[in-house]
């Protein structure tokens, strides 16, 4: 599916929208920043480590270490230096370690893991929502704000506990604060297997089972991914519907995302694309 730019350079003519990417340092935060730039929007990121970011006015780009809470309030206080209100926020930070079985994680490890990946992304959410713009981005968009999902939701995969409990609260939260605050717009994207540098944390784990590091190695040899270009066009197209999608869980590789026949397969029933008990039926 490919998503018309020109849509969204007549939407911004009049004015250029902000967004905020949570994360821009990652592979998909920056590939996204590039993209959103592209179509009209203004961006601002954080970044922890910032040697891929040389291109990037360093006055978009705010330090920001999300096991840190110091760092995040100074985060937020000096990105009101560049632009008080926003219309787009992405979270893009993702960090799967520690690896291995439960209860051979370190604890402390393991708990710090979901600071990253659930709770302080919450802890900015909650920071920036008050800071959004007052206005709509056109008629029918109200601010959106994007998280990503990982792999569970419909399987128990091993090895990865931390990484893989925090995206389900990020589903159950996305569906939660459409549920609770009303004038925004929240969804959750599954991008499936995409070529970045967070595979090599599994591949580099000693604690990881040989299974498992088959398993990536096997991917990344085959170059079986789906692509950023794809990631972008779905990003786009949820923007463009955040006010229909708000509350969902939107697959990259498994939804026929992009079509007319999906929207109003979501809005036959509240419930499609949402984390549900499966076999309530039997």
């Amino acid at each position: 599916m490919i998503f018309p730019i020109k849509i969204f350079k007549v939407l911004f003519e009049i004015v250029k929208p902000k967004g905020i990417i949570i994360g821009l340092s990652s592979d998909i935060g920056l590939e996204l920043f590039k993209h959103l730039e592209t179509i009209g929007y203004d961006i601002i990121g954080t970044f922890r480590d910032d040697k891929n970011l040389k291109k990037i006015d360093e006055k978009k780009l705010f330090y920001c270490n999300l096991l840190d809470i110091k760092s995040i309030k100074t985060f937020q206080k000096n990105k009101t230096k560049f632009f008080k209100s926003w219309e787009l926020l992405i979270f893009a930070v993702g960090d799967m370690n520690p690896l291995g079985n439960f209860l051979n994680c370190d604890i402390d490890e393991w708990c710090n893991s979901i600071q990253i990946n659930f709770v302080n992304q919450m802890r900015i959410l909650h920071g920036l929502l008050n800071e959004r713009s007052k206005s709509k981005i056109n008629k029918n968009t109200y601010p959106t704000v994007i998280f990503f999902a990982g792999g569970g939701t419909n399987s128990a995969p091993s090895e990865i506990s931390a990484y893989t409990l925090s995206k389900i609260a990020l589903i159950k939260a996305t569906e939660i604060l459409d549920n609770e605050i009303k004038n925004f717009n929240f969804i959750i994207i599954g991008p499936g297997w995409i070529e970045t540098k967070i595979h090599k944390q599994m591949i580099d784990s000693k604690n990881v089972s040989n299974e498992k590091k088959r398993e990536t190695m096997k991917r990344l040899k085959s170059k079986k991914f789906n692509s950023i270009e794809a990631l972008n066009q779905c990003v786009s197209w949820v923007i463009h519907n955040s006010n229909k999608l708000s509350g969902r869980n939107i697959s990259l590789e498994n939804d026929n995302w992009g079509s007319n026949e999906l929207l109003k397969f979501l809005n036959s029933d509240n419930n499609n694309y949402k984390l549900r008990r499966y076999g309530n039926d039997s």
